[in-house]
């Protein structure tokens, strides 16, 4: 049995008004796979956990849908595996703590791991990533520092992480249109910006490493 969850004619994450469907409890599914589906964006934003089966994240429509994690759970505690395709994004970054998600893998025309503008925080992924060369890993860098989540956002894999030609874009989440004066960085500092205690495989396009 998939339970789906289908969102139509939304608006994205960062519009106010209709299109958002918000979390801040637990959403439980036990065994069962939940499908997500977009159709012209939309987003969810979740500041509670679901834990479910096999999650797969959809995008049907030319704009991209959202899972906006603050601070939130998508299986980061069961390890069940979520799979984003069609240009879907998964967000996180806009609190300073951590948000946890299962082994994560990046199928069909892509998908965006990528952060809010401001962006603090970590992305644990309990497991794996699988990237694909139609798919974009866009953290922030927010402040001078070499503290991840509070200068920097980060992804922390405990599984295999296969970059496989994935697009890199390095976002200030200061500057141009935000108003706010971009960090000074320092000079022989170390951000690190995807990091897993399982293996690294593959570079990212253009970037050897």
């Amino acid at each position: 049995e998939i339970y789906t969850l289908s969102l139509h004619d939304a608006l994205p994450i960062c519009n106010s008004g209709n299109g958002r469907v918000g979390f801040s409890g637990q959403v439980t599914g036990g065994s069962n796979a939940l499908a997500i589906n977009f159709t012209n964006s939309g987003s969810i934003y979740l500041r509670g956990a679901i834990e479910a089966g096999p999650v797969t994240i959809t995008d049907y429509g030319s704009s991209s849908g959202s899972v906006a994690l603050f601070d939130g759970s998508l299986n980061g505690s069961n390890g069940q595996p979520v799979g984003v395709s069609g240009g879907a994004d998964i967000m996180f970054g806009a609190d300073t703590g951590t948000s946890s998600i299962g082994p994560l893998t990046m199928t069909g025309g892509g998908g965006t791991i990528s952060t809010f503008v401001g962006g603090l925080g970590v992305l644990a992924v309990n497991g794996g990533v699988t990237l694909n060369s139609f798919s974009d890993f866009k953290p922030s860098i927010t402040n001078a520092g070499t503290i991840a989540g509070t200068d920097y956002t980060q992804l922390s894999a405990s599984g295999t992480v296969n970059l496989a030609s994935a697009r890199f874009n390095l976002q200030s989440s200061q500057g141009a249109g935000t108003g706010l004066s971009c960090a000074t960085l320092t000079p022989g500092d170390v951000d690190t910006l995807l990091t897993t205690t399982g293996s690294l495989t593959g570079t990212f396009a253009g970037v050897p490493d």
